[in-house]
């Protein structure tokens, strides 16, 4: 934004003339820290004086560098591929907040294993679970369903074996 260094009206950036009192003499007002400076660049914070704020898809919030000061999201990082930081640790940021599919098909195929007591399908939920654990990039949430996957194939698996034994034992009962 600009401001007239005469009357001190504040108008946009492709004003050539005050509107107010016709000057053409400006200085800018930073869009980041809101320090009035003339030339390029913000000296206070560096900020280039026609940038406009990017919004975080994650927390909302208005930035003007490259990741966001508040919980680290970084669009460069996101677009190549790479991991970006949440405190200490690295995950990939899920596309649109979604859960990793891998993690999601495990976790339903662990819940159809257990309640429909297949053991292939909860032998297969399971070593899909046990594949994705050792993705440590994983995001929090998929990291969840991965861990409520591999606990439920587990439980899934020993009651498939349990079915089977009282199985067994009931019909050589009846033999008898």
């Amino acid at each position: 934004m600009k401001v007239c260094t005469f009357c001190g009206y504040q108008t946009d950036n492709n004003a050539k003339i005050c509107s107010s009192c016709g000057s053409k003499q400006f200085s800018y007002i930073c869009p980041n820290c809101s320090a009035e400076f003339k030339g390029k660049f913000c000296p206070t914070c560096g900020t280039k004086r026609d940038a406009v704020a990017k919004i975080c898809p994650d927390c909302g919030e208005k930035y003007f560098s490259k990741s966001c000061p508040v919980c680290g999201y970084n669009a460069s990082r996101k677009a190549s591929g790479q991991a970006r930081a949440e405190g200490s640790k690295l995950y990939d940021k899920p596309a649109n907040g979604q859960i990793n599919k891998n993690c999601l098909a495990a976790f339903s195929m662990s819940i159809t294993g257990f309640m429909t007591c297949m053991f292939p399908l909860s032998l297969a939920a399971l070593l899909m679970a046990v594949k994705q654990n050792k993705n440590e990039n994983l995001d929090p949430r998929s990291k969840t369903y991965n861990n409520l996957a591999l606990a439920l194939s587990v439980v899934g698996l020993f009651m498939d074996v349990m079915f089977v034994f009282a199985f067994i034992i009931g019909n050589l009962s009846s033999v008898r």
